[in-house]
């Protein structure tokens, strides 16, 4: 289990005490948790993406101090206990937010604070090179605190057609773009403009690639969109986050889609709860139910085998693990205490074995 946490303070989470990158080993049938790795030299990686086959974690450093961003790639030896090399550069921008990988060549950035998306060259071994290219995104929407400029929250490469997906919480808008494979050159295609004062923020694909599903944080809103045979979006269902009798001020954070596109889990910071949705024999989907979390579950991830839900608690220190049942959508089976977690995921160990 891999976890990011605010190791110094930011403006929403003051009373941050996290310990920086953490590796566990987790034995899902025990609850048997080891401390395979700790380090806290990379100030606030609020945000990872993990190659588990090469042995990467790449983490963002995010920061509200007015620095520019950075990006981290570290390579582990064997057993996780220990860095091989380690490479940073400048992200080009503010406040980091999302970090993912493309075909092993190149890895994509979003800076929330300015809204740009940039892209980095990864040489063979999987550490950074150069900047490959920077898109400046520009707009608003009318929330007067968070909507006065562009907020790209997330950039996600497809599972299957080539194209990379944007999620601008400034801007209520979905970005198509394209990535020229030979230079890594990033260039808007598309947008898709979404409900004024919505805040689109994480957006999940199902392995087939035809179904994404959208959280957006301000309306506390679960959008389903359809995934064109051209990479077109067009958007299918929106659905609720939150019960209907929810009386408290909650943001929706982050999504996570079963491997077979059946289940669908999306947390609520406010509320306090996992949203359970299932897909029904017609296609759509359809909530099921809210399972309880301890405070500000900020991200989830599945289990490889999607048998259980991992949350991280950002204000409560801890990182929950559920199991997913057949019937009730979600079960709290143990806690792990981590402060401040931001981000979390999971892989198999060598063996095969479901670990956290």
């Amino acid at each position: 289990m891999f976890v990011g946490s605010y190791s110094q303070p930011v403006p929403h989470a003051p009373a941050a005490k996290g310990a920086g990158l953490s590796i566990f080993e987790v034995d899902l049938a025990t609850g048997r948790v080891r401390t395979r790795f700790e380090d806290g030299s990379i100030r606030n990686p609020a945000y990872l993406c993990v190659d588990g086959a090469r042995r990467l974690v790449y983490a963002v450093s995010e920061l509200h101090d007015g620095s520019e961003g950075v990006v981290t790639a570290l390579e582990f030896d064997a057993d996780y206990a220990s860095v091989v090399s380690r490479t940073s550069l400048p992200t080009g921008g503010q406040i980091p937010s999302y970090v993912s990988i493309v075909d092993r060549q190149y890895l994509l950035v979003s800076n929330y604070g300015d809204g740009s998306l940039v892209s980095f060259g990864l040489s063979p071994n999987g550490q950074l090179t150069s900047r490959a290219s920077l898109v400046r995104i520009y707009g608003s929407g009318p929330d007067p605190h968070r909507q006065v400029g562009p907020h790209t929250h997330c950039v996600t490469p497809h599972p299957r057609n080539g194209r990379i997906y944007a999620a601008d919480l400034g801007a209520d808008k979905l970005l198509a773009l394209d990535l020229d494979i030979a230079s890594g050159t990033l260039a808007i295609d598309r947008e898709y403009a979404l409900i004024p004062g919505s805040g689109p923020r994480h957006l999940a694909f199902d392995s087939p690639g035809t179904v994404a599903l959208l959280v957006s944080e301000l309306s506390s809103r679960l959008s389903v969109w359809g995934v064109g045979t051209d990479g077109s979006l067009r958007k299918q269902q929106d659905l609720p986050m939150l019960p209907a009798d929810c009386a408290v001020t909650s943001f929706g954070a982050d999504v996570a889609l079963t491997a077979d596109g059946v289940k669908a889990f999306a947390s609520n910071r406010g509320h306090d709860s996992i949203a359970s949705y299932e897909r029904t024999a017609s296609g759509r989907f359809r909530a099921v139910g809210w399972q309880p979390t301890a405070a500000t579950p900020r991200s989830i991830a599945l289990t490889p085998d999607d048998k259980h839900l991992v949350v991280a608690n950002q204000d409560a220190d801890s990182v929950q693990i559920h199991r997913v049942t057949t019937d009730r959508g979600l079960l709290e089976e143990f806690a792990i205490a981590v402060g401040t977690p931001s981000y979390v995921h999971c892989i198999q160990d060598e063996l095969g074995r479901d670990v956290a």
